[in-house]
């Protein structure tokens, strides 16, 4: 690990008080700390969010201010290919429509607004795109705000990985377009 990382473990260990909390965030305090300051997924989605806010949404993240930039990009549809992270994300939710309400914290007009979305026939490439904007904020709300401990993440790193390659093939489109446009 490099020295800011063992940096931040020594203060964070330090201080683990502050995160006496009633969930189990103390077992192996140290130990899980270590092992995410190590998973490149985690670091790789943290760091590809942030990015991603800047750069799609200008900072303050929408799913529908996302809608709009991507869109308003010259034949979207043609250059951004997101199958199989969609229909990774469709399946999950499909065959395990519990795990849609972990996803939106237990909130149930939300979850089932989204199931309906995700078992609507005939989608369409703005549903699609929809779907996705709002499977990435919730797995960016769930991390930072979230309802997930830090010890269960490592349930989820193939979901993360999915995230992370969808939020790297929208910056590819993002920022050629941008070049484009610049003189």
């Amino acid at each position: 690990m490099d020295k800011f990382g063992n940096k931040t473990l020594q203060l964070l260990a330090e201080n683990k008080e502050i995160f006496d909390t009633k969930d189990e965030i103390n077992v192996g305090f140290e130990n899980t700390l270590s092992e995410l300051f190590r998973n490149p997924v985690f670091l790789g989605f943290l760091y590809t969010w942030s990015v991603f806010e800047e750069k799609v949404t200008d900072r303050i993240f929408t799913v529908r201010k996302a809608e709009v930039k991507i869109t308003s990009i010259d034949n979207f549809a043609n250059k951004l290919d997101f199958n199989q992270e969609l229909n990774h994300f469709v399946s999950r939710y499909q065959s395990h429509k519990s795990l849609v309400y972990s996803l939106f914290n237990s909130n149930e007009s939300e979850s089932e607004v989204f199931l309906e979305k995700i078992e609507k026939k005939d989608k369409n490439i703005y549903d699609n795109l929809s779907l996705m904007l709002t499977i990435v904020f919730r797995y960016r709300n769930n991390m930072f705000h979230g309802n997930k401990s830090v010890n269960e993440w490592n349930l989820y790193t193939k979901e993360f990985y999915m995230c992370i390659s969808f939020m790297i093939k929208v910056l590819n489109i993002v920022i050629a377009e941008k070049a484009v446009k610049q003189p």
